[in-house]
């Protein structure tokens, strides 16, 4: 078999869904810096047994986020997502500098190649952004 796709094939593929690639580079080894937002950026690595990626994620929070710890679960950010394995990653609450919003910073590795995470990255996002606005909702009491 041959090699995979090139930053540049996976950079367009990124592009198609929207994103900004700023920064791109084979060495030391391979990585893509994206802007999915005007506030929120991603950084992929290729780590030879999957990806890590570095995602912020920004929300409005009225309310801040429940909780003492700074460190999330995925099961409390209620994140279900089919397209990737996503066991690898965590999540922490980044106090926003503005106030009423929230950062919600996700890392970890993914156990796909880089070009796989690539295809699946809008739909990542969309599912973050949903589970952080999940997050700031006020609980209901009943």
């Amino acid at each position: 078999m041959g090699a995979g796709p090139t930053l540049t094939e996976i950079s367009k593929v990124l592009e198609e869904q929207g994103f900004k690639v700023y920064s791109a580079s084979e060495e030391p080894r391979p990585y893509l810096e994206v802007y999915v937002s005007e506030h929120e950026r991603a950084v992929l690595i290729d780590v030879g047994r999957g990806t890590f990626i570095s995602l912020d994620v920004y929300a409005k929070c009225p309310h801040g986020v429940e909780g003492d710890s700074s460190s999330l679960s995925l099961r409390e950010l209620r994140l279900h997502y089919v397209g990737l394995e996503l066991q690898g990653l965590y999540a922490e609450v980044i106090e926003g500098e503005d106030l009423g919003t929230e950062v919600i910073g996700v890392k970890g590795v993914i156990d796909s190649p880089i070009s796989e995470v690539a295809k699946e990255l809008r739909g990542l996002v969309e599912q973050l952004r949903r589970a952080v606005a999940r997050l700031c909702e006020p609980e209901l009491k009943s």
